[in-house]
């Protein structure tokens, strides 16, 4: 007898309370990213962005085999101080544990912030890749993608604990700009990892985001090694959920336990100040707006077909400060 195609894409198990998960709805593509913070500042958090990197990317690994996306599974994994490299970027086979090693080395703390210039590069890659891959496919998958943006699953997460001191002049309107057109016209999802002296919720906001796409990172190795590992967890929560709503119990971006693990209540920040100083206007060219893909994914997209028994959840109210 045959087997179902699409068994292990609808068999339930049960996890540890007994409780029957349906698997995550797999993407054709997946491509997700994250910008990780190397700052001298970053030496506070003990070595926890080290192994946090291991983390990060030990999930994304574990995913890409259980999803097993059939064009691909691409993880690009940027660091920045005063100056943006980029330690891995490839698929998700590739990762070997000298993969490894050399992230958690690529985190070790030295020189200044340049982070707005690094989202803007690492950002700006990753739309590439997404109209490359799309470019690749037949006219008829093409409109598939159209008709269900989801089946591109894309995602990026920059990481910082300081005020940007070395980016070019304009880069933070660059990079709202820039994030609004990855959001609003590639299907994809953009959130933050904030800590130090800055409270993620502005970052969020002063980025073009929603508040609540931002997570507060604790100074602690422990703190800072969850906040990385839950932003994995949040990218694939985000990305594989097949255009469905989180119920109202689950936050958008991050659940309340991943909050209270990346960041005890006694070290939530309150002396961010509600808004950053306005840089001055671009000084450089973006192309937006004018790609196959870009055109192709442009909300608002087709709803997505909803089971009967769907509950709307009420409308989010206010978050609270961190």
């Amino acid at each position: 007898m045959n087997s179902l195609s699409c068994y292990h894409s609808v068999k339930r198990d049960a996890d540890n309370n007994g409780n029957l998960n349906r698997p995550p709805v797999a993407p054709l593509y997946m491509d997700v990213s994250f910008i990780g913070d190397r700052s001298g500042s970053m030496a506070s958090t003990n070595g926890g962005s080290e192994t946090g990197a291991r983390e990060y990317i030990k999930k994304q690994v574990d995913a890409s085999k259980t999803l097993n996306c059939q064009l691909g599974y691409y993880i690009d994994f940027t660091t920045f101080d005063d100056r943006i490299e980029r330690p891995f970027s490839g698929e998700a086979v590739e990762v070997s544990e000298a993969v490894l090693d050399l992230l958690s080395n690529a985190m070790k703390p030295r020189g200044s912030t340049r982070y707005y210039d690094a989202i803007i590069q690492c950002v700006s890659r990753q739309m590439k890749r997404l109209e490359d891959k799309y470019a690749e496919l037949s006219p008829e998958v093409q409109d598939l993608v159209k008709d269900q943006p989801w089946l591109f699953g894309a995602a990026c997460t920059p990481m910082t604990d300081g005020y940007d001191n070395q980016s070019a002049v304009g880069a933070q309107s660059e990079s709202v700009q820039l994030l609004k057109n990855f959001v609003d016209n590639y299907s994809a999802t953009a959130m933050v990892l904030g800590g130090g002296n800055l409270r993620a919720d502005v970052l969020a906001t002063n980025l073009g985001l929603d508040a609540d796409a931002g997570l507060q990172m604790g100074v602690s190795r422990e703190e800072c090694q969850a906040a990385m590992n839950s932003a994995a967890t949040a990218q694939l929560r985000c990305t594989t959920s097949g255009g469905a709503l989180p119920p109202p119990e689950m936050g958008r971006y991050f659940s309340q336990l991943e909050r209270e693990t990346s960041c005890s209540q006694g070290a939530r920040i309150q002396s961010c100040p509600a808004t950053l100083n306005q840089l001055p206007q671009l000084n450089r060219s973006t192309a937006m707006g004018s790609s196959a893909l870009n055109h192709a994914l442009r909300v608002p997209a087709a709803p997505m077909p909803r089971p009967s028994n769907f509950v709307v959840p009420p409308p989010p109210t206010q978050p609270p400060r961190l």
